[in-house]
């Protein structure tokens, strides 16, 4: 009986441990730098067995920059067993700067070890800011995102803008069905001397190439 009960205090001690601010602090700053990130986060909460939330979020890694107000994230470890890692990702105000030739590599990597995959992706007033290509013929893009999949966006180019909605056909986010109106003068960056009028259309963003 009385062992019984050392173990079960030494259980919830254990419990309570792994949502302490220090530790949860530590976690975040060691995870951060084995993937290349530096930077800081004014404040974390959460417990380290089911998810955390990051206030004040300033961080600078490969090809990739996140400012945001708050970003909550919540995951399910048992899905480890799976070879998966299920997320519940939540981003409020937020300004991402990646580049083009992060989000398109030369050469594909190696197939993950464990798959990320998304239960839910709440974007709230997220703004991505692309810069003109260096290695891909690709203009400098403002995008504006917001909502759950799908979700609505404003894609802004050097000679006009798109708007319309982005679906994810995949939990792993590798593909997506992309509907759009806009401006034609939008393509000027591909096609110089287009002016006036207005197109739209629907697209997919599928693995093996564009549909």
């Amino acid at each position: 009986m009385r062992r019984g009960l050392l173990l079960l205090l030494g259980f919830a001690l254990a419990l309570l441990l792994l949502a302490w601010p220090p530790l949860l602090r530590l976690a975040v700053e060691r995870g951060l730098a084995l993937s290349g990130f530096q930077g800081q986060v004014g404040e974390v909460r959460g417990h380290l067995l089911f998810g955390l939330r990051l206030e004040g979020v300033d961080l600078q890694g490969p090809g990739l920059a996140l400012k945001a107000e708050e970003v909550r994230l919540g995951y399910d470890l048992l899905g480890l067993l799976r070879k998966e890692l299920p997320l519940s990702v939540s981003v409020k105000r937020a300004k991402v700067q990646p580049t083009w030739e992060a989000l398109i590599p030369e050469k594909p990597g190696p197939p993950p070890a464990i798959r990320v995959v998304y239960r839910q992706l709440l974007l709230e007033e997220v703004q991505v800011e692309l810069p003109k290509g260096k290695r891909l013929f690709l203009p400098p893009l403002r995008l504006t995102l917001a909502g759950e999949n799908p979700y609505a966006f404003i894609a802004r180019l050097p000679g006009g803008s798109f708007q319309g909605e982005a679906h994810a056909l995949a939990r792993d986010l590798s593909a997506w069905e992309v509907r759009y109106r806009g401006e034609v003068a939008g393509l000027s960056f591909f096609y110089p001397g287009l002016k006036g009028g207005r197109l739209s259309g629907v697209f997919r963003l599928l693995p093996s190439g564009v549909e």
